[in-house]
């Protein structure tokens, strides 16, 4: 039989912080890390998929004085 897969584990609010700290400092170029720092800053206070975050472009960032961002993620099922 096959084995059970386990689902993956969200990581912990300082395990978050030192993944977006190091992101910062390991980056060749200031643009870089500010890069990196926005993506894994989106990616776990967002809870977006790798997937999600890569497909947003400017299009899709609210406009004042709305705050939130439509996300389109499997299956064109939409979430804010």
């Amino acid at each position: 039989p096959k084995a059970d897969r386990t689902l993956p584990k969200p990581l912990t609010i300082d395990a978050a912080h030192e993944v977006i700290d190091r992101a910062e400092t390991i980056a060749t170029d200031d643009w870089l890390g500010a890069r990196d720092v926005a993506l894994f800053t989106l990616l776990w206070g967002g809870g977006l998929r790798i997937d999600e975050a890569l497909q947003l472009d400017h299009a899709d960032w609210p406009s004042p004085p709305v705050d939130t961002i439509v996300i389109t993620g499997k299956g064109n099922k939409q979430r804010l």
